[in-house]
């Protein structure tokens, strides 16, 4: 029994050489990553139409985007995102419109906020290498995207009435959304990874207001986003 005991051992100690071994080397090979960029993004669709029934007038932006992944294969990984986005508010053109859809406006001013978009996501991440240093990512991403609109403060003149002012009080959507991008890194040092990043997102958004006369109305816009920025990822 003694023979067999003793080759049984020497069995499992060189399975769990190779084990630990594998381990190690898939523990170098696939690690995980987090990081945070930032850059332009450009609202299209409805969202950025310039229509005073059916448009958003919304601005070219800007975004700050955080996220982290984990590699289970040297090439594949899931993913996961938060992005904060700012759009500036289309202030002329929607002015232009509100005065020629109402001929008693004499003159109208207005302050106005920012729309703001928070995008949650989760997904999947393919590299593909082209040098040492230097590799293609492709991912693909679901989520939820959150959007608010200005808060505005209206002030117009009307013939034979007067000055009236009025504010449009936000009114936020949450919606699902659906995103694609690609990745060019670089490898920096060991650990430190620059990245140029690309996206196209769609989601679509309900904005419900209140009249003066308490009732409510709603405005349903589509809004496809495109960002492009630039970013850092840490890997461990």
């Amino acid at each position: 029994m003694k023979p067999a005991t003793n080759k049984n051992l020497f069995k499992l100690s060189v399975l769990s050489v190779l084990l630990m071994t594998a381990a190690s080397g898939y523990t170098q090979n696939n690690r995980f990553f987090a990081g945070v960029n930032s850059g332009i993004t450009i609202p299209m669709g409805q969202f950025a139409k310039t229509d005073f029934t059916t448009g958003g007038y919304a601005l070219t932006g800007f975004h700050v985007t955080a996220e982290g992944g984990w590699y289970f294969t040297p090439k594949l990984a899931v993913t996961g995102s938060f992005s904060q986005q700012f759009y500036r508010y289309y202030k002329n053109a929607y002015l232009i419109d509100l005065v020629n859809s109402d001929n008693f406006i004499s003159h109208v001013e207005m302050k106005t906020d920012m729309y703001q978009v928070r995008c949650y996501l989760l997904g999947a991440l393919y590299r593909y290498p082209l040098t040492e240093k230097l590799s293609l990512s492709g991912k693909l991403s679901g989520g939820i995207l959150w959007a608010q609109t200005p808060d505005q403060f209206i002030g117009a003149d009307y013939y034979l009435v007067g000055s009236l002012y009025y504010r449009k009080t936000p009114s936020t959507s949450l919606r699902p959304a659906g995103l694609a991008g690609i990745d060019l890194n670089y490898s920096l040092f060991d650990h430190v990874v620059i990245r140029l990043s690309g996206t196209f997102s769609y989601s679509k958004a309900d904005f419900t207001f209140v009249k003066t006369d308490r009732s409510n109305y709603t405005r349903n816009y589509t809004m496809p986003l495109a960002t492009a920025g630039c970013g850092i990822n840490i890997t461990f």
